[in-house]
C-alpha cells in the first residue's frame, strides 16, 4: 500500500510539473508567434 501511494504521489507531482512546462512552453511559443508577426507586419 505504502509503496503504491508513494508511486501515485510521485506521478502526480511530475504530471503536475509536466503540465506547468508543457503551458509555459505553449504560451512563449504564441508570444514568439504575435512577435513574428508584428515585425511581418511591419
Amino acid at each position: 500500500m505504502e509503496k503504491r501511494y508513494l508511486i501515485y504521489k510521485i506521478t502526480c507531482k511530475v504530471n503536475k510539473k509536466m503540465n506547468m512546462i508543457l503551458n509555459f512552453i505553449e504560451k512563449s511559443e504564441n508570444i514568439i508567434s504575435k512577435l513574428k508577426g508584428r515585425t511581418r507586419s511591419e
